[in-house]
Order: structure tokens, then sequence, then C-alpha cells
């Protein structure tokens, strides 16, 4: 594939995930062998499949929390695969810090690259953005594990000596009055934590849809 070629090429998967196509636009960099997509055509791909586990093609996903854990898995092994190229392009780390905080259970990892991303381009309003995002839900994730364990303590006192087996470090003791029960967080919890973090970068891509264009014009 010649320059021209590519830049046809780079154009045309913008107006398409402009569109919300963004099957297409992975059909599309994908019909190019391997070996012969550079830098640039692998980011744009990795875009592609996370954007399509996130929002799906022309927003299927709507508003809910559902995230395909397979692609956006495959689109941070992209990433990756052009690591030594990527990390000092702000482009790269913002596609990073969106992946990672979809995918993981944590913001911790998306946090560092959203960190790295706001300080290759501190102007850049987007990247200040993520970076408080992911310092909120960090907040929040040290809370609930805080109140995760204030409750393990209040059920170890309340049980009875004779009927103390040990309970399982993974499992989340709720007290309601002089009721108690056991239930299974901190997934729920978690859960809610990433619909929040789905939710608005869902409303980031609606009303910002040519970002990813305007970052990459930066590189």
């Amino acid at each position: 594939m010649n320059q021209t070629e590519e830049t046809k090429l780079l154009e045309q998967t913008e107006e398409w995930n402009d569109a919300d196509e963004f099957s297409r636009c992975i059909e599309a960099i994908e019909a190019i062998p391997e070996q012969e997509r550079d830098y640039l055509l692998t980011v744009k791909l990795s875009r592609a499949y996370s954007n399509l586990a996130v929002l799906g093609d022309h927003g299927e996903h709507g508003t809910d929390s559902e995230v395909d854990g397979n692609l956006i898995q495959h689109a941070i092994r992209l990433l990756e695969s052009v690591r030594t190229q990527g990390e000092n392009d702000p482009y790269w780390n913002s596609r990073m810090g969106y992946s990672c905080l979809m995918a993981y259970s944590s913001a911790a990892i998306a946090y560092e690259y959203a960190k790295r991303w706001l300080a290759l381009a501190p102007d850049d309003p987007a990247a200040q953005k993520l970076v408080r995002d992911c310092e909120e839900y960090l907040e929040e994730e040290k809370a609930l594990e805080i109140d995760l364990k204030e409750r393990e303590e209040f059920i170890r006192r309340e049980t009875p000596d004779d009927e103390k087996g040990g309970i399982p470090r993974d499992t989340a003791v709720f007290a309601l009055g002089s009721a108690a029960f056991l239930s299974s967080p901190p997934q729920p919890a978690i859960k809610n934590i990433k619909q929040t973090a789905v939710n608005k970068i869902k409303i980031f891509f609606i009303y910002f849809p040519s970002l990813y264009c305007t970052l990459s014009t930066k590189m």
C-alpha cells in the first residue's frame, strides 16, 4: 500500500468512525496484510475494536453497561504491538487509557496512561477529563474497599465463636439493623463504577465524534 492509498483509507475510516460503522473500519484495515500495516493503521484498528466493544455499530449498545471483553482485550493487544512507537505519543496513550478503563475492574491502569497522556498534551481538555474521571473512580474503589473491611469486621464481632469459620476475603458482609446477610460483591459495586465510566465515555463520544480525527492530526 502506497502513501496515497493509505491516506484515502484513513480518510474513509474517519468517515465510518464518525458514522458509528466500526465493523467497516475493521474490515477495511484488516484487508491489508498485517505485515504491511504501519503504526497509525494499527492504532486506528485498535480504536475501531474499542469503539465496537463499548458502543457497537450505530450505537447498538445504547446506554447499557455491556462491554465486549474479547474485543476490548484485542484492542489493547493491538496497542501493545506498537508500544515502542506509541509510548511518547499522546494519541496512543489516550487509546490505552480509554481501553484499559473499559477492560479492567480497577481504574488504576487507565489512570497511568491518562496521566501520561496529560503530561504529553497538558492543554488537551480530553486528557484532563480522563485524569479526573480516573481519580474519581479510584476514590470510589478505595471507599468500597474500606466499607468492605468495616462490614467484615462487624460480622466477625457479631458472629458467635462457635459459628466462626472464617469469612472469605472476597465475600462482603452487609448489616441492616440487627439483621446480617452475606452476598458476593465487590463485583456489583464495581459494575456500578464501570457503568458510570461507560456512560460518561459514551456521552463524550456522542458530543465529540471527531475527537480521534483531531487527536491524530496532532501526532
